[in-house]
């Protein structure tokens, strides 16, 4: 039988109203466009001790697909206590549960595309050839509109110049830091604009992702200018302002981004004039009866890390330590996001159907791969090729929470609502009964919807990710 949601839950996560659109086609265009990184390739020599030191660097980077620092095993340990501002009781992680998010990180780091990283095995030294590689994965996007106006050859060549790929030296030394805001990703460094057509529902495919506030970054390589940085994060690559980051040591870094004792942002919040996303992760300092204190990254006058240590109340939805791992709880953090509205690649802090599900897994330390595309590698169930109804008896044995996935777009299977199945996606249109649904926001369907290219979700799924399997 599948799992049915309790009155309770279904109410919560039904309260508000639904609609959003198919990421087929603008996923699509970014996989052509060679705007999600393929770059991230792991050592195969797992024997390279943290931050070797290599005599020769540039013969090092003839080896294919290879980049330099050892293979993460995504473990992480934090013990959290009860919940304080939550609906249900929350108890503290359990051994069992740490160790069964250690292991699905280090399935995804060992798992050859998520485009996964661990920072804290990342080297002190690249060949500068291994650099250049990695920003040329990124290639300028077929498409033929820059700020709304038709591209020119002299506005795509003076884009990559930007690049400052002849300032790229034989060998080169990684700095580290820290971010002190959320930060855009870029494909290339400008905030110029790159859509295939013009108009406010245009996307720009410059857009990547979004990094949160207190992330670590590697740092490989800036504009002439100084003004933009290419960087390594641990779910993706690109160009972000300098501004934002706090250099620091690898340590220090490792230290703000990966602590041992963590708070986690459990909704939507403002901290410090800042907009704090869900699963955003705190370092914390201390417990008081009425307040937490966490360290916050801030920036000196000479660009390196200050620690700032700020009061978070109780009242606020914040979790100490990691939610434990439950499929009831995965269920309430996703309903909290219905109604958020769609943003491709994060675009105005807002999030896409990828991005969406990473907020929710990670308020359980679960660090998923940032894209759909690197997602659904991990998928340990195959629904391609399977009758819509061979599809729906396989949902019936899968546990709330599970993700869904089809080209180019993500899903949460939330159980059955009278024996139909209910997904919460973030879209931005979809066509039911004939009619299309424009929507741009974070909803819950059913999957007898249909794709804007015609297909039908139910013919359109290729395969399932259970995460939580446990009762």
């Amino acid at each position: 039988m599948g799992k049915r949601l309790g009155a309770g839950l279904l109410c919560l996560l039904l309260f508000g109203g639904c609609g959003g659109k198919d990421m087929y086609y603008v996923e699509t265009i970014g996989e052509v466009a060679g705007i999600g990184n393929e770059a991230q390739a792991y050592a195969e020599d797992k024997t390279r001790k943290k931050d070797a030191e290599y005599e020769n660097l540039e013969a090092a980077s003839s080896i294919s697909g290879e980049y330099y620092y050892e293979e993460g095993t995504g473990k992480q340990s934090a013990a959290g206590e009860g919940m304080s501002n939550a609906v249900v009781e929350i108890i503290s992680e359990t051994a069992q549960d740490m160790g069964q998010k250690d292991e699905i990180n280090s399935s995804i780091l060992e798992t050859p595309g998520t485009k996964t990283v661990d920072l804290s095995f990342f080297s002190k030294m690249l060949p500068g050839s291994e650099v250049r590689r990695m920003i040329e994965m990124v290639v300028y996007p077929e498409l033929p509109y820059l700020n709304e106006l038709p591209l020119t050859d002299g506005d795509r060549k003076a884009i990559e110049a930007r690049r400052n790929l002849e300032g790229i030296p034989p060998a080169v030394e990684v700095s580290f830091g820290v971010l002190t805001d959320n930060t855009s990703v870029r494909s290339f460094p400008t905030w110029d604009k790159s859509s295939s057509e013009i108009g406010s529902m245009a996307f720009d495919y410059f857009q990547q992702t979004m990094l949160t506030v207190g992330e670590g970054v590697a740092v490989l390589h800036r504009t002439a200018d100084g003004i933009w940085c290419f960087v390594q994060g641990e779910t993706y690559s690109g160009w972000i302002e300098t501004a934002s980051v706090a250099f620091c040591s690898q340590a220090e870094m490792l230290n703000l981004s990966r602590p041992q004792q963590v708070l986690v942002a459990l909704d939507q919040m403002k901290l410090e004039n800042k907009n704090i996303r869900m699963g955003t992760v705190f370092a914390l300092e201390n417990v008081k009866e009425q307040y937490y204190t966490v360290r916050m990254p801030s920036k000196s006058e000479d660009g390196t890390l200050r620690i700032q240590y700020v009061q978070i109340s109780k009242s606020e939805p914040v979790h100490e330590g990691y939610l434990p791992f439950d499929w009831n709880l995965i269920l309430e953090q996703a309903g909290k996001l219905k109604g958020m509205p769609y943003g491709w690649g994060d675009t105005g802090g807002n999030m896409d159907c990828s991005s969406t599900m990473c907020s929710v897994y990670k308020c359980f330390g679960i660090r998923l791969p940032r894209d759909t595309s690197g997602q659904s590698l991990m998928c340990g169930i195959q629904l391609e090729g399977l009758a819509a109804e061979e599809k729906q008896e396989i949902l019936r044995g899968l546990k709330p929470g599970t993700l869904l996935y089809m080209p180019g777009h993500v899903m949460m299977y939330l159980g059955e609502e009278e024996g139909e199945p209910r997904i919460l996606h973030n879209v931005t249109a979809y066509s039911e009964n004939g009619d299309t649904i424009y929507a741009q926001q974070c909803c819950i369907t059913g999957l007898d919807i249909m794709r804007m290219n015609g297909e039908s979700y139910w013919d359109s799924l290729t395969g399932a990710w259970e995460l939580c399997t446990e009762p």
